[in-house]
């Protein structure tokens, strides 16, 4: 017969069930079980097989509060993930489906029930959705944490795109930043800059839009822009247009041609509201109707034709200007 060894207190148990303690890890045991009253002891009655004391498997198991599932962060970020699992869980962290990569700004460091992620200086590099897995021979389990950064936005979209010119007023629209600093953007900046020299000028700091009409410029000139986002939490960098030069929209005409003796005729279509003057010169004379050139306007398109007979060509046609007010 082997050696039996009694577990329970003494007196006995009144409960049908008990735990016993201070085992040996992996070695077999026979148990018997006897009832008891006050006449003594009745027949034991034997534990069926040869129960082993091993650890019980426990598949992993994350409890994070639910409020953590979405973290905002100004500047360092300390996140405690704690967890359960028998054997102790191997513990793995992933930000946006590539494994993260340790640095010492960025750390992961885990104990017997709980994952620290520690973020310093936190950046906009550092925006993304980290997930953290737990296996063991049980099971695995997982967590995903979506991290926010309150910073400055980064620049405003480009390129700057040139939405329409004339002599005195270039019209110009971008695309709002990629990353907004996790705050809505409160405005945009505008600047401009003569390319002659090197001081910016303030178009507007109030834009609330994504494009704007820069007025007053000089004809000819050439012209660079550049925009930042605001928001709560600062300026972004610049974002930069290429050179633009303020000019009329329509091209010089070439130069004409009459062989001597012919007639010409010029044409202009003119627009404006309201009907504008109009007057034609050659170099700095203003040109009138007489017998032979006939300045004239139809009713409905505005087109003003200019005719003059050939006695007066000789060769090269000079120059001739239309001029609107």
């Amino acid at each position: 017969d082997c050696a039996f060894t009694i577990v329970t207190p003494p007196v006995g148990l009144k409960a049908t069930s008990f735990t016993i303690t201070d085992l040996k890890e992996n070695q077999e045991y026979k148990i018997r079980i006897y009832a008891m009253n006050s006449e003594g002891l009745g027949e034991p009655a034997l534990v069926p097989g040869t129960p082993k004391a091993e650890e019980r498997l426990l598949p992993p198991e994350i409890e994070l509060d639910a409020e953590l599932r979405k973290v905002v962060t100004i500047r360092d970020l300390k996140v405690d993930v704690p967890f359960v699992g028998r054997p102790k869980p191997a513990v793995f962290w992933h930000k946006d489906n590539v494994a993260l990569k340790q640095t010492t700004r960025v750390n992961a460091e885990s104990s017997e029930n709980i994952t620290v992620l520690t973020i310093k200086e936190a950046c906009k590099e550092d925006v993304g959705a980290y997930l953290v897995k737990l296996t063991n021979s049980a099971g695995e389990a997982t967590e995903t944490l979506n991290i926010v950064v309150l910073d400055k936005p980064g620049p405003p979209t480009g390129p700057v795109k040139v939405d329409e010119v004339t002599a005195d007023s270039i019209t110009i629209s971008w695309e709002p930043p990629k990353y907004d600093g996790g705050s809505s953007i409160n405005n945009y900046i505008v600047e401009k800059r003569d390319t002659s020299t090197t001081t910016w000028q303030i178009v507007s700091a109030t834009v609330a839009r994504t494009t704007i009409k820069a007025c007053r410029l000089k004809t000819g000139c050439e012209y660079q822009f550049r925009i930042t986002a605001e928001n709560r939490y600062g300026k972004s960098t610049y974002l930069t247009s290429e050179p633009i030069v303020a000019q009329y929209p329509f091209k010089v005409p070439d130069t004409i041609v009459v062989h001597a003796g012919e007639s010409f005729k010029l044409e202009a279509d003119v627009h404006g509201k309201p009907i504008p003057s109009i007057q034609w010169l050659k170099g700095d004379r203003e040109l009138t109707n007489t017998a032979r050139m006939e300045i004239k306007s139809t009713d409905f398109c505005r087109k003003y034709h200019s005719v003059m007979e050939s006695s007066s060509v000789h060769g090269r046609l000079p120059n001739h200007q239309l001029c609107c007010s």
